[in-house]
């Protein structure tokens, strides 16, 4: 039939993006579904893809879980820390109450896929589906601030930039020896040449030794994993490893040296070890 795909996608919980990506995959291939459930006499839900009340719900499904599915890989990688997860999460929130506040206007042009389809088709949107698409967005909104509470962002400033902070926001006001060192930080013109060249890990890790206070502080909100992301990658990179071939293989000298960021020096241990002289 000239699909842009051979098949559809079938949903599996352990993958986390499947749900939109079913979605999308149905959305993209409506026609032939639709044919294809006519030949084989399903009417039931012939009708429901020949409904646009529901296409239109399908539409928004496949731009929310878009939405969600972008979200999510922003959130993954080596260098992101729990300063970004945050401010993500509230931008995030914040356009949840933007859409809703647009969804009751009437204005659909952040959703593409049902903005496209109700002006492919020349329709509008019903009132029941504009009230469920404001009711979802709102649980959505209320399901995002249960789960991850609000944080204090000024105590991320001292992590962002230690120069341009204030004390009083970043530093309690009993912690006297924390200030001092915070004092001495900012008044280091040598620390803050190199601030504007390294990233921040580099940065607050090259402080220790000066201001072990201060950078303690920092590291802190560095250091935590803000996401599964490593381990989803270590756990990837031992399937690699560890085969059906290879499945009595002690995987974990191999597993570290994969994931360690530290080059080995393979020339320097070869030459540590003693030739095999021939007989």
């Amino acid at each position: 039939m000239d699909a842009a795909y051979m098949n559809l996608l079938y949903h599996t919980e352990i993958r986390w993006l499947s749900k939109g990506n079913v979605l999308k995959r149905v959305l993209d291939h409506k026609e032939e579904t639709t044919e294809f459930l006519k030949l084989q006499k399903r009417t039931h839900w012939h009708d429901l893809f020949e409904n646009h009340e529901w296409i239109t719900r399908l539409c928004y499904l496949c731009d929310i879980f878009e939405r969600l599915n972008t979200l999510n890989l922003s959130l993954q990688g080596k260098d992101s820390n729990i300063m970004d997860f945050v401010d993500k999460l509230s931008a995030f929130q914040a356009m949840l109450d933007l859409w809703r506040n647009k969804i009751n206007s009437g204005r659909i042009t952040m959703f593409s896929h049902l903005c496209c389809y109700v002006e492919d088709c020349e329709i509008s949107i019903s009132e029941a589906l504009q009230n469920d698409i404001a009711t979802h967005l709102q649980s959505l909104k209320d399901e995002f601030s249960r789960y991850f509470p609000e944080t204090t962002k000024s105590k991320f400033n001292l992590v962002r930039n230690p120069f341009l902070a204030k004390i009083d926001d970043c530093i309690p006001d009993n912690h006297d020896a924390a200030q001092e060192d915070f004092i001495k930080l900012v008044n280091n013109s040598g620390a803050q040449t190199l601030f504007s060249r390294v990233d921040l890990p580099s940065f607050w890790s090259s402080m220790l030794g000066s201001y072990p206070i201060v950078s303690q502080i920092a590291l802190k909100l560095l250091m935590p994993f803000p996401s599964t992301y490593l381990c989803e990658a270590a756990f990837s990179s031992m399937l690699v490893i560890k085969t059906k071939a290879r499945n009595r293989l002690d995987v974990k000298p191999d597993l570290r040296c994969c994931l360690a960021i530290t080059q080995p020096r393979i020339q320097k241990l070869v030459d540590e070890k003693q030739h095999q002289k021939s007989h």
